[in-house]
Order: structure tokens, then C-alpha cells, then sequence
């Protein structure tokens, strides 16, 4: 069973002030390489349209998970953050 917490996390965000702090959280973790960004693939998934990244960060592809973020936020128009 989901708790409340977990619920709200897998459901879709329409929340631009959300959406717009995971992509800021997740991108230094990319350009890292770091495996920490594991721990937020529930975070990414409740962006609409990050199915991509969403593989990227799960197949460990940094390079290519970077410039998803960047054509996710370009499509978000979040692209001058």
C-alpha cells in the first residue's frame, strides 16, 4: 500500500515552482555523474513528459540525460533557468 506522501509523488505535478526545483536539484547531480540521482526518479516521474529522462537516469546515461533535462525544461519554458 501507498502512503499519502508516496501517492502525492506518484501522481503528476502541474506545479511549475515544483517542477522547476527537481529539474534545478537534478541537474548539478548530472553533470556530476552521480548515482545520486536514483533517488529522485520518483521526483522525475511526476514531471509530464520526462518519460525520457526518466530512462536516461535509470540506464545511468548522464550525457544524454543532461540534454533531455534541458530540451524538458526548453518545452517547460523554464529554458533561462
Amino acid at each position: 500500500m501507498l502512503n499519502k506522501d508516496s501517492a502525492e509523488t506518484l501522481s503528476a505535478t502541474n506545479d511549475d515552482t515544483k517542477i522547476r526545483e527537481i529539474l534545478t536539484k537534478l541537474e548539478p547531480i548530472l553533470k556530476q555523474h552521480s548515482t545520486e540521482c536514483m533517488n529522485m526518479l520518483d521526483e522525475i516521474r511526476s514531471i509530464p513528459g520526462s518519460e525520457e529522462l526518466v530512462r536516461c537516469v535509470d540506464e545511468f546515461e548522464f550525457k544524454k540525460a543532461i540534454t533531455e533535462l534541458l530540451t524538458l525544461k526548453e518545452r517547460l519554458n523554464m529554458n533561462n533557468e
